[in-house]
């Protein structure tokens, strides 16, 4: 199914803040969608528009505010550093470096050259570490891949590609290192066939509970390091661990370098280091944005002894792009060119997104053009990231479509241009003018491109439609997508977005599954669980007789159901994981200062967050969610809200069906 070929409806206008949603019992299907559909009126559609113009503009504005804001700062950071007496480099300086040290790339050699290791060093030039032969690619801007292998000897040919001058040095360097090694022309295109090495599946489990390697070698330092950098725990996840990790991301990242710090100062492990661990490390901490820890790497690098790499410098000028700073940006760049090595594609790239005019970031792009910079795939792609929102904006003033758009990026960057990290930035701008409709078309050339959305993509989506003067109408246009649905995971920004949309529709069902989902994936967040929290206390304090549905007394007692049955967490099988082992014994001591009630709410609530320990769902997450949007609405049509009594919706709102993580299989019903 494409993502426009399904059916679409439109969910009722007059949503009332009093009223809840939910289940029907036993999963009663509805016949078609079209019996939801209501039919609205000139009135409406004109209403309709000028609320989503108002809304577009006040996001607008407040974008315009942030961008101001940024360059107050930025104009008195500079003028705090010239009243201190240093110089500030202008991006003139920083381009005449950039323009006088990279070297013009010549024609570029697509998997023409192919090389024949002995077999006696194939192991070295796949197992090593800084010494993989693809490694030796990259840092000589080349890209080297698997080849079609012989009868006798796998893994000894590989085909080389990149820009002629630096495939000519590639050889020459092979040549003078390795003894009988061979290097052919292909004449005749090969068959469309990648050979590819396999990846490792990592364990998502927090940095402080992955065993360490029981022999260290080069490259089980590696993989420890990437394993304990991959996985990136919630703050429900973190809530039921022992310390020394508490419940922030920030301090998560302190511990992640506390282990770190602990492998570099191990005589066991110093001396076992590699470019390659240091830069998993530095790409870590790039992502997480703590700059000083990049720096505190790079030292240690230089201090063990380790040669750095273009890569290196480079991973440090993009901290630099960050925070737009030319003064750090102009000394790494020296240190570079200090330390011998030259400019690339990825250097360039760094001065684009330090520059904050859009004028001067085309001008870049020329130059690079003029280097022969973009042959590579990934160089351009990367390029197009930083460029392609001003592009669409410009599309988008001139009234084109979207046919119009993309022909348009097509001549002017080429076929290759899109990935997901371009598509998650036009996903963006779709979103920010609430255009719906062009970012389902737009899913639609991805999946044509065999581009796929990441988790990133589906919260742009989402956080669109919250935006969205009428978020359940966006919404119900995007899960009725069923490729959309099949892609929806319970992450937790995505569990955010969702609970907090269910809570402006006054969709209680949805509320329902969205909070199960996020509890048996440990990706609840600590407004979510505050919002139940405060519900319960007010439910408590309201009496018993609720005439009227209200979300913020009524949703907690909704979410938890009935609870006429024992708690999923108590029927889980014996055989469970020793990794959360009694890890919340120690969070779970209530405080003897609040009440009796407020204890009860706290260890009801805790029976939710815990069962991802030993659950799992029966059934996908988007389809589920879709079920229950769909009661949701059929509710609503049919004057429920008003009509029962909360103890109703208690009964019946929607419910689980979960299975056992270990031992035998097991289905129960979590009402």
């Amino acid at each position: 199914d494409s993502y426009t070929g399904t059916i679409k409806f439109t969910p009722p206008d007059d949503l009332d803040d009093r009223i809840l949603i939910k289940k029907i019992d036993g999963h009663q299907k509805f016949s078609t969608q079209k019996s939801l559909d209501p039919k609205p009126n000139q009135d409406d559609t004109a209403l309709h528009k000028d609320v989503i113009i108002k809304k577009v503009i006040s996001n607008l504005r407040s974008i315009e505010e942030h961008n101001s804001f940024c360059e107050k700062a930025r104009r008195v950071y500079y003028d705090n550093r010239k009243q201190e007496g240093r110089w500030i480099p202008c991006w003139h300086d920083i381009e005449d470096i950039l323009l006088r040290e990279t070297q013009t790339l010549g024609p570029t050699l697509d998997g023409l050259i192919q090389i024949k290791i002995p077999p006696a060093w194939s192991k070295d030039y796949l197992c090593s570490v800084d010494g993989s032969l693809i490694e030796i690619g990259k840092i000589f801007n080349c890209t080297v891949e698997l080849a079609y292998p012989d009868e006798n000897h796998l893994y000894t040919n590989f085909n080389i590609s990149g820009p002629e001058i630096s495939v000519r040095r590639l050889l020459a360097f092979l040549m003078e290192t390795t003894p009988y090694i061979k290097a052919i022309r292909i004449l005749k295109p090969q068959t469309l066939i990648r050979y590819v090495l396999s990846e490792r599946r990592r364990s998502k489990l927090p940095a402080h509970m992955l065993s360490q390697p029981d022999k260290w070698t080069p490259t089980s330092l590696l993989e420890y390091v990437e394993d304990i950098t991959a996985f990136d725990p919630s703050c429900h996840l973190l809530r039921f661990i022992h310390p020394p990790l508490s419940s922030t991301k920030s301090n998560y990242c302190d511990c992640i370098m506390n282990i770190i710090r602990k492998l570099i100062d191990s005589p066991i492990t110093n001396s076992l280091f590699s470019r390659l661990t240091f830069h998993r490390a530095m790409n870590y901490f790039l992502r997480k944005n703590r700059l000083e820890y990049i720096r505190e790497l790079f030292h240690n690098m230089k201090f063990i002894g380790i040669k750095c790499t273009t890569e290196t410098y480079n991973i440090m000028l993009r901290a630099s792009a960050i925070k737009e700073d030319y003064h750090s940006f102009h000394f790494i760049l020296n240190m570079m060119l200090r330390d011998g090595f030259r400019p690339d594609g990825r250097t360039w790239i760094a001065f684009i997104m330090a520059v904050p005019d859009l004028e001067i970031k085309y001008h870049l792009l020329k130059k690079m053009k003029e280097k022969s910079l973009l042959s590579k795939t990934k160089t351009l792609q990367d390029v197009v990231e930083q460029l392609v929102e001003y592009d669409l904006l410009t599309s988008i003033n001139k009234g084109q479509d979207d046919s119009a758009f993309l022909d348009e990026m097509n001549s002017r960057y080429g076929s290759k241009w899109l990935s997901v990290d371009v598509a998650n930035r036009i996903l963006t701008v779709y979103g920010r003018y609430l255009l719906t409709d062009r970012a389902i078309y737009f899913l639609d050339y991805m999946e044509q491109c065999s581009i796929y959305p990441d988790t990133w993509s589906i919260n742009i989506l989402l956080n669109s439609c919250s935006l969205s003067p009428n978020p359940l109408l966006a919404l119900i246009k995007l899960i009725s997508l069923k490729n959309f649905r099949d892609i929806l995971e319970p992450h937790q920004e995505t569990s955010r977005i969702l609970f907090k949309m269910a809570r402006m529709t006054r969709s209680y069902n949805m509320a329902k599954v969205v909070w199960r989902y996020a509890c048996l994936s440990a990706t609840t967040t600590s407004r979510m669980r505050h919002q139940v929290s405060q519900s319960l206390k007010k439910s408590l304090s309201a009496g018993k007789d609720h005439k009227n549905l209200i979300w913020g007394r009524d949703i907690g007692c909704i979410i938890l159901g009935p609870m006429k049955q024992q708690h999923p967490i108590f029927l889980a099988s014996k055989t469970s994981s020793k990794a959360f082992e009694d890890q919340s014994s120690s969070r779970l001591n209530l405080d003897s200062s609040i009440s009796l009630d407020e204890k009860c709410i706290q260890e009801i609530i805790n029976y939710d967050l815990q069962i991802f320990k030993n659950w799992r769902p029966s059934n996908p997450f988007g389809e589920t969610l879709w079920l229950a949007l769909r009661v949701d609405l059929a509710w609503k049509k049919q004057g429920f809200f008003s009509q029962k009594d909360l103890n109703w919706f208690i009964e019946n709102t929607f419910y689980l069906q979960i299975s056992d993580k270990y031992g035998e299989f097991k289905r129960v019903c979590w009402c």
